[in-house]
């Protein structure tokens, strides 16, 4: 869980794969163990998608101010973390859409 839960801080994918790869090359965790640890990262971000979901009435996108921040104020800090840039239309989409986004800067990095 404590690895789960550093991805609600990131705001993007490089510092998600900078974590990763602190969290296997210096921390010295074994890498196979991410095969474990994924599933539970994905599953941690449908919670929250689904959270943000049910608060925004099933709207994937929220009413937002002439700044471009959500006006709603319990989604106000967290619209720019990774986990809920992008909620997409439905949970695959998300699923997917939030695997290659990390896949992609994991590789790169």
């Amino acid at each position: 869980m404590e690895f789960v839960k550093q991805f609600d801080k990131f705001a993007t994918f490089q510092k998600a794969a900078g974590y990763i790869e602190h969290w296997i090359r210096t921390e010295r965790h074994n890498p196979t163990d991410f095969t474990n640890d994924f599933p539970a990262v994905l599953e941690r971000g449908k919670q929250i998608r689904k959270s943000l979901m049910k608060m925004r009435g099933g709207n994937h996108l929220c009413e937002l101010n002439q700044n471009g921040a959500p006006l709603h104020p319990e989604i106000r800090n967290v619209h720019q973390m990774i986990f809920t840039k992008n909620l997409c239309e439905t949970e695959d989409e998300y699923i997917f859409n939030f695997t290659l986004g990390l896949l992609e800067s994991c590789c790169v990095k």
